[in-house]
């Protein structure tokens, strides 16, 4: 007499239960790492905005012989050349470069501020830059010091 053995329903069950709870917890681990790697991605963009954008501002601070910075919201670079005026387009949130005949967007989602730090000559040029990743505001903030030659 030869005894079959079968798996019992009871037995079934409790394999289905522990093979549902391990991809539950591998669905989880991979959900975490989606977020964080949408959220380091995020973060990155927003340093290469924010220091393309520096790059380009203190390359023509430095570049002009009289920069006249005559508001720290707008400020104004002249020379024999011309003018130059950064500022911010708050409904777009973008920093806007204008001369006589162009507007060229320097940052998107970014806004900035420059000021005085110690004589006419020192000024601290700072660039905030956010952005909303699903639901969560991540940003990033680059200051740089600079020295203008006039």
């Amino acid at each position: 007499m030869s005894l079959l053995k079968a798996t019992t329903l009871v037995e079934i069950l409790i394999v289905m239960a522990i093979f549902s709870i391990v991809a539950l917890g591998t669905v989880n681990i991979f959900i975490v790492a989606d977020k964080m790697w949408n959220l380091d991605m995020g973060l990155i963009e927003l340093q290469v905005t924010a220091r393309s954008a520096m790059e380009r501002i203190l390359k023509e601070v430095r570049a002009w012989d009289n920069v006249v910075i005559e508001n720290t919201t707008f400020p104004k670079f002249t020379n024999a050349n011309g003018t130059i005026t950064y500022f911010v387009n708050v409904i777009d949130n973008k920093i806007i470069r204008q001369n006589a005949t162009t507007n060229t967007t320097i940052a998107n989602n970014a806004n900035f501020t420059i000021y005085n730090i110690s004589s006419d000559k020192f000024y601290n040029i700072t660039i905030y830059t956010g952005k909303n990743i699903r639901g969560r505001i991540i940003q990033f903030n680059l200051t740089e010091a600079v020295r203008l030659r006039n």
